[in-house]
This record gives C-alpha cells, sequence and structure tokens, in this order.
C-alpha cells in the first residue's frame, strides 16, 4: 500500500468527501482507508475512533465558518449583513462534508472536545455580533436571543435548503447565488424584503 507524507490530512479529506457525497451515516474508518488506499489500522494512527473523525471535521468547519464570518465584518451595517449571508451559505456550498457534520449533536458531541466547542464559538459570536447591530439598528424587533435566532434560522436555513433540500429541485427560476444574493438583501434591509 502506498504510504502517504501526511496521512491524517488523508484521513480528514476522505472522510469529508464520503460525508459529503453520502451523508454522515456512511462515514467508517475502514470505508476512509479503502479509499486512501492505506490499511485498515492506518486512520487510527491519528483518530481512535469515527467520532474523533466527525469532531475533527466539525472543529475545521466551524473555524472555517468563523473565518469567513469575521471576514465578512464591516463598518457599514448593509454591507456586513449582505456579505455575512454570503459568508455563511458559501461556506456550506462550498465545504458540505464539514457542514453536514457540524449541527449534529447526535454524532458529535461538544464535551470532550475543547477546541470544537471554542470555534463554534467563535463563529456564534461573530452572528451574535450581526444580530445585536440589526437590533440595536431596529431592524429586527426584538431582544437580542430573538435577533440571533432570526438571524441563523435565516442563513442556515437557506444553506440548508441549498444543500439538501428542495430549492435547486423545486423548479426555482433563481440561481442558488441569485437566491443568497435576495435573502441577502432581506437580512440588510428585513422590511424591504427580496
Amino acid at each position: 500500500m502506498p504510504r502517504h507524507p501526511d496521512l491524517r490530512a488523508t484521513v480528514l479529506t476522505v472522510a469529508a468527501e464520503i460525508v459529503a457525497t453520502e451523508g454522515p451515516d456512511a462515514l467508517s474508518l475502514r470505508e476512509v482507508a479503502r479509499r486512501a488506499g492505506v490499511s485498515h489500522q492506518a486512520p487510527y494512527r491519528h483518530f481512535d475512533s469515527r467520532e474523533a473523525v466527525l469532531a475533527t471535521l466539525a472543529t475545521e468547519g466551524f473555524a472555517g465558518l468563523a473565518d469567513a464570518l469575521e471576514a465578512a465584518e464591516q463598518e457599514d451595517l448593509d454591507a456586513h449583513a449582505v456579505d455575512s449571508a454570503r459568508a455563511y451559505v458559501g461556506f456550506a456550498l462550498a465545504s458540505p462534508g464539514h457542514y453536514r457534520v457540524m449541527f449534529r449533536p447526535d454524532m458529535v458531541r461538544f464535551d470532550g472536545h475543547p477546541m470544537l466547542y471554542a470555534q463554534s464559538a467563535r463563529a456564534w459570536e461573530a452572528l451574535r455580533a450581526l444580530a445585536v447591530r440589526l437590533a440595536d439598528d431596529g431592524r429586527i424587533v426584538g431582544d437580542e436571543e430573538t435577533a440571533m435566532a432570526w438571524l441563523w434560522s435565516l442563513v442556515h436555513g437557506l444553506a440548508s435548503l441549498l444543500l439538501d433540500g428542495p430549492l435547486p429541485a423545486r423548479g426555482s427560476t433563481r440561481s442558488p447565488e441569485a437566491l443568497v444574493a435576495s435573502v441577502a438583501k432581506a437580512i440588510a434591509r428585513p422590511s424591504a424584503g427580496p
């Protein structure tokens, strides 16, 4: 069997591909090893279990999402809202293998994975900061928790519908990019609508 100079990275890449194309339930370390062309024990050099692989994918995912959301922060609130929506949905569509495990507490528990918790907190804080700005500007009626629930539901729902749901298959006349742009504008100016 071929040697991989970075077996850990190879395991994660293959695992993300499996999750992206077949879903997280299809992931097994034996299948990862087979697709990576290594012995079935090789992944265990870096990961002691399937959950450890999933937790690492989720950690990488939250780090990538946090990076994208933090990069979208701007002084102009409209631009901040639009770019954040695009960043969130864009991350999900570009990294489905990570995204599909990030919000699966039945597969990945935060306890025992401090880096997973830390990276998810970064992403949460970036969204929370935008939600607070939108609420303070009067664009969302309600307290901080309501604003956060509204914003997160909107971007997460759109990402999930585009990634795994019916939006592309229900005869939408808009491309995913156009839908994201429309929803992003509604986030920036919710009273105006899409």
